[in-house]
């Protein structure tokens, strides 16, 4: 399908087993990552996801997404020179979602009212700022992140004092969070937006304290917003 931002990208569909067409699904698209030589009846991980479970229960699964096969080496390769560590990783994130939504939907295969996303990992980041940055037309009913953080000021202070971890949260987010460079925190942090969140979100820690560090600001948050 084509992102909203113009990028053609692909993904696995997986049916309910007594698909009936003409129906309109629910959808869950899965975010981290698609392999075509695969057999994954959960996902492309196993962590978070559950993707013919979930299909087995009427709904359809995105497992999301990859570039095409042709000119892949190139197309990744600019991916990861224009993408990668920055905030345009998220927006394009965005637009892969928000392009398979409209694309099922003309197909007449789902209901996009009932769109839910999972985040694993890296990808609940991606999801956190999804959410906490909704466009017009395009409403998640649910959402769930699994072992994940969200590159937040609450993430900065905690993992701060590793200059490499320092350094991605400060490219992605657009600078440093203090002076000028707040701005952008104010803009792209998915903390301070969070007033935006209309999406239930279901948020699950590895087990360990750094995982649940990494839920704690949205956790708290959410939690005072009621």
């Amino acid at each position: 399908w084509q992102a909203t931002d113009g990028t053609k990208v692909r993904g696995g569909l997986y049916y309910p087993p007594d698909f009936v067409r003409g129906r309109r699904y629910p959808l869950v698209i899965q975010t981290h990552g698609y392999r075509p030589d695969l057999f994954a009846a959960d996902g492309i991980f196993v962590s978070a996801n559950a993707a013919q479970a979930l299909a087995n229960r009427d709904m359809l699964v995105l497992q999301a997404w990859d570039f095409p096969r042709e000119n892949n080496e190139a197309m990744q390769a600019r991916y990861v020179a224009e993408k990668i560590n920055k905030v345009a990783m998220h927006q394009f994130e965005q637009a892969v979602y928000e392009g398979a939504i409209d694309h099922l939907d003309a197909a007449g295969l789902i209901d996009r009212d009932k769109v839910g996303l999972i985040g694993f990992s890296f990808t609940a980041w991606s999801v956190k700022y999804v959410l906490s940055h909704p466009r017009p037309g395009y409403r998640f009913a649910a959402a769930a992140t699994s072992d994940g953080f969200d590159g937040g000021y609450w993430n900065y202070v905690a993992h701060g004092n590793n200059p490499a971890l320092a350094q991605q949260f400060e490219t992605t987010a657009g600078g440093k969070p203090w002076g000028e460079g707040l701005q952008a925190w104010l803009k792209n942090a998915p903390g301070f937006n969070i007033d935006k969140v209309t999406t239930p979100i279901r948020m699950v820690p590895l087990g360990n304290p750094t995982s649940l560090l990494d839920d704690w600001e949205w956790f708290v948050l959410l939690k005072r917003m009621g």
